[in-house]
């Protein structure tokens, strides 16, 4: 028994330190009239006119309650445009900047109110 706790404690702060090494390497913006995102030097700007569908998948769970609202610390983004591209990026569920209180789940559900788009959240 003491060794089972020894390996959770163990993996636990593992993980939680594997966490906060992440970096951030650009931004997502999402505005009434597309999605602006800033990747290391590269800009990009689609509408909602372009886009067929958005997807949000879990991808790591959160070890902590601070980490995340809803319990995951990223997520998988794809966009699927019209013309049959399409992008995955991986983001956190909170936001870098002044908006710490609004996680990815909400953005995107608050989304599904507002866009063209189909949206599914998995």
């Amino acid at each position: 028994m003491i060794l089972l706790s020894g390996f959770f404690l163990f993996f636990h702060i593992k993980l939680k330190s594997e966490n906060k090494s992440f970096k951030a390497i650009g931004d997502i913006e999402f505005t009434k009239s597309g999605i602006i995102k800033r990747i290391g030097d590269s800009f990009s700007e689609s509408s909602y006119d372009s886009i067929d569908s958005i997807e949000l998948r879990r991808h790591i769970p959160a070890m902590t309650i601070s980490e995340s609202k809803s319990g995951y610390y990223t997520y998988i983004l794809l966009i699927y445009f019209k013309d049959a591209n399409n992008e995955s990026i991986i983001v956190s569920d909170r936001p870098l900047g002044k908006w710490q209180d609004l996680s990815i789940t909400e953005t995107i559900k608050t989304l599904k109110k507002i866009t063209p788009a189909r949206i599914n959240i998995k």
